[in-house]
């Protein structure tokens, strides 16, 4: 495979040089530290921060990390529907009481941050090909 993604999702860095081409790319998108940061203050008291840097410790045995490309923004979601949505995507919808989850599930507007790193992944012999 010339491109391959990883978005939010486990990563088998060993499978992943198997599958890509010795010319090709991985792009993985990680959560940053304030990733959803607002939507994790409704719901636990002690709000932990999201920490990125073990995918470099997994991957750098199998593929080289190219690039880091922070993104980093802020959404509103202004129905309850769009809230319901992207909460029960994350794994925060699993892992909160009962009661909080059912005051994110009431909410009809929220802002949030979008707190992201783009991770370029290439193989070793590829250095410094792209920018």
């Amino acid at each position: 495979m010339q491109v391959l993604f990883s978005i939010f999702s486990p990563l088998n860095f060993i499978e992943l040089k198997r599958l890509l081409h010795k010319d090709g790319y991985l792009y993985v998108i990680t959560p940053s530290e304030n990733h959803l940061y607002e939507l994790r203050q409704k719901l636990f008291t002690d709000v932990k921060v999201i920490k990125n840097d073990r995918i470099l410790q997994d991957g750098q045995p199998y593929l080289n990390l190219f690039k880091q490309i922070p993104l980093k923004y802020t959404i509103a979601l202004n129905t309850n529907e769009d809230i319901v949505n992207l909460f029960s995507m994350t794994p925060y919808y699993w892992r909160c009481t009962p009661d909080k989850k059912q005051q994110i599930l009431n909410l009809t507007n929220l802002e949030l941050t979008i707190d992201v790193c783009l991770n370029i992944f290439q193989h070793q012999m590829l250095l410094n090909k792209i920018d």
